[in-house]
C-alpha cells in the first residue's frame, strides 16, 4: 500500500496574538504584517487570519454540510478540481480530496513564504491486475501460513498452480468476490508494488509464451490485468504564500507532471470554497461581468440556476462562435469578490494567467450551504471540429499543443469592514491598477467625447449598375465649426475620436501605410485641422479598427494574416442586427488580425500618425479582446497575446502618442490607458445576478483624462443613461457626430446609427454636458467612500467633503430620509443627510 509523504520542515513561530483559540491540530506557518497563516498537516487544510479584525479564511469549510450529496461533500473538502480528458473526449472530473488526499498522494512542505503542497491525483483502483500473475515458492507458502481460514487455503490451491518449467506458481483467474480477499493476504505478507514490479519483470519472458499459446484460455479462464494506461495520475504542485504583499496562491505549470499524457488536462479550478459563507447573514459576490454584477446572499431562489462560469478577457480563437447571438458581456477586470455587508470580505485579483482564466460563482441553498466565487486556468485550450454532415455528424476535441506557459497567480486581500462593499473593493483595486495616481485635473470642466466619422462607403446604382463609392460624412472643415459651436457653449474641455479618415473611411485596409482621405480635406486640410485643434486645446484622437480584417479591403495575404482556432478555421467576427437577433446576412463576417501582427500594427499606426502631427491615438476594440492564434505552424495563446501587445504599447512614443484611447480596454491595458468610451453600464444579465453595479466606472473614475459611456446616439432611454453614468462616476457624455444628416448612411454597413446630425444634436449635448459638468465640479475630484442601493431603487454615493448623491432608477418619487427625489432623478447633500 502506498504511504502517505508529508515532509515538513517544523521551524519556530512565535504564538500571534489571536482573537480567539486556535481550531484543533492547526499549526502557526507564517506571519506578515496583519496577516497569519496556520496550517493542519492531517488534512492539509489552512486558513489566514486577518489579526487586525480578527476574521479567518479557511480552505474549506468545517463540519459536515446536510445539503451536499457524495460528490459535493468531496469538493468541499478538496484545495483543487481537475478536468482532464480521455482519448475517448470523456470528461472525467477529479478532485484533490477523492484522488489524492485519500489516495495518500499529497506531499507538504513549509517553505520561507508558506506552504507548499504537491497534489498527486490517482484514478486506479486496486483489483485483479494488482495480484501478481506468477510468484514463487516462499512468497506462496507465506500466502499458505496467512491464510487462516479454510476457505481461503483451498481456493489458494486452486487459484495457483505450480509450473515446472518455471519452477514458480502461476495465477488463474481469481472472480471478484475473492479479489479484496487476496489483495488483503498480500497485504498481509508484505508483498508491495515493489514486488509486483519484480515478478512481473522476473517472468516476463515465461507468461508472454504461454499468453501467445492462449493455454490459459483453452482451459476456459482468464486473466485480468489492468492496464497501466487506465490509470490518470498526474501531480499538480501549489504553493501557498504570505508575504509583504498579502495572501496569494500559485500554480506553476513548469511543475505540473502528467504520468498519463493520453489523458489530456484541460482546467484545473483552485480553492473553490476558500472563505465561503452561508445564507445565515447578508452580503455578496462580485463578478466584473460587463459595467459588473452582484450575487446577493441569502437568496430568496427556490429553483435551481446554472453555476455562473464565463471565460476572462474575451470569447479567444479556441473555439468559434459561429450562430450564436447571444455573446456573454465581456469580464474586462482579473478579480472577483465574495464579502459580508460592512463587516468582512476578500476580493481576489489574478495577477498572472488571467489571460487563460475563468471566474465561476454559485450560491447557497442547492448544491452545497456555502456562497462561492473562485477562478479556474484553462491548463490547455480546448475546442471541438465538426466532422460529416446533417446526422452523421458528430464532433471531435482539439486541445492546444502546448500547455500553460506562465505561473497562474492569485492575489486574496481582505476586506476591513469599511471597505467590505463594492465601492470599497473598486477603490483598493484602482489603487494597485493606476498605482496610486490620478490625472483628474482640479478646476478643469468635464471632458467631453465626440466620435466624427469622416467617410463611409455606400452602395450607389449608377446607368443600372451597382457601385462602391466614398461617401464624406464630415469633413476637416466641419469640425473646426464644430469646435467653435462647442466653445461658444461654454464646453472646453473636448476630446474628438476621428474615424473613417485614411484608407478608404470606416471600413478601411490595413493602417501599416496611411493615405488620408481626400472628400475630408486631405492632408492639407487635416494638418491645417490640427493646428487649430491644438491652439484651441482640443485632444484629437485618430482611430483605426486595428484588429478585423475586411476580406474584400484587406490587402494582407489571406493565409499569412488570419487568425484561425484549433481546427484550423478563420476566427471569424459576425455582425448581429438587434432588432432580429440573429446574424445579419447583409453585413459579411470579417476576420481577426494575428496577434503578432497586430502588435507590430500599433507601432507602424502610431508612427504614421506621428508623421501627420497626431500627439494622440485612438485603437478602437483592438484592447477590448485577447485573442489566440492557433495556426499549425505557430500557435499564440491568449497570454502571448497579452504580453505582446503590452510590449507594444510600452513601446509607443510620448510625443506620437502620448493620450491613448480605445473602447472598455482590458485591465492589462488600463494603465497605459487615458480615454475610454463606451464603458458599460449593465452586466450580462445571468439570471443568478441580482443586480447590475458600475464597479468598471467606478475603478477608472478619476484615473482617466476622459471616460464616457454608450454614445447617447443609440441608447434608449437618456435618462437612464444620465442615471448610470452618475452611479458610475463615468459622468462625461459621449456623442457619435457627422457633419451630413443621418439619411446619408442609408444604403451603408452603418444604417443603425439613426441620428448622428450635428446641428439636431448641439442642443441636447449643451443642456446634458451643462447639467453633469455642475455636479462634476462637485464631485469630479471627490473620493468615494461608499455606495450602496436600496430595496425600492434608489442609489446613494457618499463622497468626500459630506457631499450625497443619491439617483433614483424608478419610475415613482421616492424618499431618502427627510428629502425626496423625483421619479428617474437625483440629488445632491451636502452636510448631514440622516
Amino acid at each position: 500500500m502506498m504511504k502517505r509523504y508529508i515532509a515538513i520542515l517544523i521551524i519556530f513561530i512565535p504564538l500571534f496574538l489571536l482573537s480567539g483559540e486556535i481550531p484543533e491540530n492547526y499549526e502557526p506557518v507564517l506571519r506578515k504584517g496583519d496577516l497569519a497563516l496556520y496550517f493542519n498537516s492531517g488534512n492539509f487544510r489552512f486558513f489566514v487570519e486577518d489579526t487586525s479584525s480578527g476574521n479567518r479564511y479557511f480552505s474549506n469549510p468545517a463540519g459536515e454540510d446536510p445539503l451536499a450529496n457524495d460528490f459535493n461533500r468531496a469538493r468541499l473538502q478538496s484545495q483543487l478540481v481537475v478536468t482532464c480528458y480521455t482519448p475517448e473526449d470523456q470528461a472525467v472530473t477529479l478532485d484533490s480530496h477523492t484522488y489524492s488526499f485519500l489516495k495518500e498522494g499529497i506531499e507538504a512542505r513549509i517553505t520561507e513564504s508558506g506552504v507548499r503542497l504537491v497534489y498527486n491525483f490517482n484514478t486506479y483502483e486496486r483489483g485483479e491486475g494488482d495480484i501478481p500473475l506468477m510468484i514463487d515458492s516462499r512468497t506462496y507458502t507465506l500466502l499458505q501460513n496467512a491464510a487462516v481460514k479454510q476457505s481461503v487455503q483451498i481456493s489458494l490451491e486452486r487459484r495457483f498452480k505450480y509450473v515446472e518449467e518455471a519452477g514458480a506458481y502461476r495465477r488463474y483467474a481469481i472472480p471478484d468476490f475473492e479479489v479484496e480477499t487476496y489483495l488483503n493476504l498480500f497485504d498481509q505478507i508484505g508483498y508491495t508494488g515493489g514486488n509486483l514490479e519484480s515478478d512481473r519483470k522476473r517472468y516476463a519472458a515465461f507468461t508472454n509464451i504461454i499468453d501467445e499459446n492462449q493455454r490459459l484460455y483453452d482451459m476456459g479462464l482468464r486473466i485480468n490485468i489492468r492496464p497501466e494506461q487506465d490509470r490518470i495520475r498526474f501531480s499538480v504542485p501549489v504553493e501557498y504564500i504570505l508575504d509583504e504583499t498579502g495572501f496569494s496562491v500559485e500554480i506553476d505549470p513548469a511543475g505540473i507532471v502528467n504520468h498519463s499524457p493520453e489523458y489530456k488536462i484541460s482546467t484545473i479550478q483552485v480553492l473553490e470554497f476558500f472563505g465561503a459563507y452561508d445564507n445565515s447573514r447578508e452580503g455578496g459576490i462580485l463578478l466584473p461581468d460587463g459595467s459588473g454584477a452582484l450575487i446577493s446572499f441569502p437568496s430568496n431562489r427556490v429553483e435551481r440556476l446554472p453555476q455562473y462560469r464565463q471565460r476572462l478577457f474575451g470569447p479567444g480563437t479556441a473555439e468559434v462562435i459561429r450562430e450564436s447571438i447571444y455573446r456573454n458581456s465581456t469580464l474586462s477586470l482579473p478579480l472577483f469578490a465574495l464579502y459580508r455587508d460592512g463587516q468582512s470580505g476578500f476580493w481576489a485579483e489574478i495577477e498572472s494567467g488571467a489571460e487563460a482564466a475563468s471566474v465561476f460563482a454559485d450560491t447557497a441553498g442547492f448544491l452545497t450551504s456555502y456562497n462561492i466565487v473562485a477562478s479556474e486556468v484553462r491548463y490547455r485550450e480546448q475546442g471541438r471540429v465538426v466532422i460529416g454532415e446533417g446526422n452523421d455528424q458528430s464532433r471531435k476535441l482539439l486541445f492546444q499543443d502546448t500547455p500553460l506557459s506562465v505561473p497562474y497567480r492569485i492575489a486574496y486581500h481582505f476586506l476591513s469592514p469599511e471597505k467590505a462593499g463594492y465601492a470599497g473593493i473598486a477603490s483598493e483595486y484602482a489603487g494597485l491598477l493606476f498605482d496610486g495616481q490620478s490625472v483628474t485635473v482640479p478646476g478643469r470642466d468635464l471632458p467631453l467625447v465626440l466620435e466624427i466619422p469622416c467617410v463611409v462607403k455606400k452602395k450607389k446604382n449608377i446607368l443600372g449598375m451597382q457601385f462602391q463609392v466614398k461617401e464624406t460624412l464630415t469633413s476637416f472643415a466641419a469640425v473646426e465649426e464644430m469646435i467653435d459651436s462647442l466653445k461658444s457653449r461654454g464646453i472646453g474641455n473636448i476630446h474628438m475620436i476621428l474615424s473613417g479618415w485614411m484608407n478608404g473611411g470606416l471600413i478601411h485596409s490595413s493602417p501599416d501605410r496611411i493615405s488620408v482621405e481626400k472628400g475630408p480635406g486631405g492632408r492639407k486640410g487635416l494638418e491645417k485641422l490640427l493646428d487649430y485643434a491644438s491652439a484651441e486645446g482640443v485632444e484629437i484622437y485618430p482611430s483605426a479598427d486595428l484588429k478585423t480584417l475586411y476580406d474584400r479591403y484587406s490587402r494582407n495575404p489571406f493565409r499569412t494574416s488570419y487568425s484561425r482556432s484549433l481546427d484550423q478555421s478563420v476566427y471569424r467576427d459576425y455582425v448581429f442586427n438587434r432588432a432580429t437577433f440573429q446574424i445579419d446576412p447583409e453585413r459579411p463576417s470579417t476576420g481577426v488580425l494575428k496577434p503578432d501582427l497586430l502588435a507590430g500594427l500599433i507601432s507602424q499606426f502610431a508612427a504614421e500618425t506621428e508623421k501627420l502631427g497626431f500627439s494622440s491615438l485612438d485603437l478602437g476594440a483592438a484592447l477590448s479582446e485577447i485573442w489566440g492564434d492557433y495556426s499549425e505552424k505557430r500557435e499564440c495563446p491568449p497570454t502571448e497575446t497579452s504580453s505582446m501587445i503590452n510590449e507594444a504599447l510600452a513601446g509607443l512614443p510620448a510625443e506620437g502618442a502620448g493620450n491613448l484611447g480605445g473602447e472598455v480596454p482590458l485591465a492589462p491595458y488600463l494603465a497605459r490607458t487615458t480615454l475610454i468610451r463606451a464603458v458599460p453600464f449593465t452586466s450580462g444579465g445571468n439570471p443568478l445576478f441580482a443586480a447590475d453595479i458600475p464597479f468598471y466606472g467606478l475603478v477608472v473614475r478619476g484615473h482617466l483624462k476622459a471616460a464616457a459611456g454608450e454614445s447617447l446616439n443609440l441608447v434608449s432611454d437618456l435618462k437612464d443613461w444620465k442615471l448610470s453614468s452618475i452611479d458610475s462616476g463615468v459622468l462625461s457624455p459621449f456623442f457619435l457626430i457627422t457633419e451630413k444628416s443621418s439619411s446619408t448612411l442609408k444604403e451603408t454597413e452603418f444604417n443603425e446609427l439613426f441620428s448622428t446630425d450635428f446641428k439636431t444634436w448641439v442642443p441636447v449635448i449643451s443642456r446634458v454636458y451643462g447639467e453633469l459638468n455642475n455636479l462634476y465640479g462637485l464631485i469630479g475630484n471627490a473620493e468615494l467612500h461608499n455606495q450602496f442601493r436600496t430595496g425600492e431603487g434608489l442609489v446613494v454615493s457618499r463622497f468626500d467633503g459630506d457631499i450625497t448623491v443619491v439617483t433614483n432608477h424608478s419610475g415613482s418619487p421616492l424618499s431618502y430620509g427627510n428629502h425626496r427625489v423625483s421619479a428617474n432623478d437625483f440629488i445632491v447633500l451636502q452636510g448631514d443627510t440622516e
